[in-house]
Formats: structure tokens, C-alpha cells, sequence
């Protein structure tokens, strides 16, 4: 596994132990495969494609 992947991991496991009600969403612009990438191999799937954050433009929200 890369850096990303591992880190996604343990951002996720922080959330889930002193979040546990909570929803995790993340978000990544449509054209960054690898991000794209890391966040379906930790097991987020695509909630909202495309959609326009403000400064940040356009993005694609993924949830878990």
C-alpha cells in the first residue's frame, strides 16, 4: 500500500472509534484518478458526482 491508502486508513479508524455515529465523506477532484483510487481501495464509494465547492470547483464526494 501506498502513503495515501495508509493514512486514509488511519483517518478512517479515527473517525469510526471517536465518531462511531458519524458519516465520513470525502471528496476529490473528478480528474485525480489516484485519489479517486485510493478512496474506492478503503472502501468509499461515490455518493455525488461532479459537484461545484465553492473555490475548490468541481469535485466528486465520496462516502462511507
Amino acid at each position: 500500500m501506498g502513503y495515501a491508502t495508509e493514512i486514509a486508513i488511519g483517518q478512517i479508524e479515527f473517525i469510526q472509534k471517536n465518531f462511531p455515529n458519524s458519516k465520513i465523506m470525502a471528496t476529490a477532484h473528478p480528474k485525480n484518478s489516484a485519489s479517486k483510487r485510493v478512496l474506492e481501495k478503503v472502501g468509499m464509494e461515490l455518493f455525488e458526482p461532479s459537484v461545484i465547492m465553492g473555490k475548490r470547483g468541481l469535485r466528486d464526494i465520496y462516502s462511507l
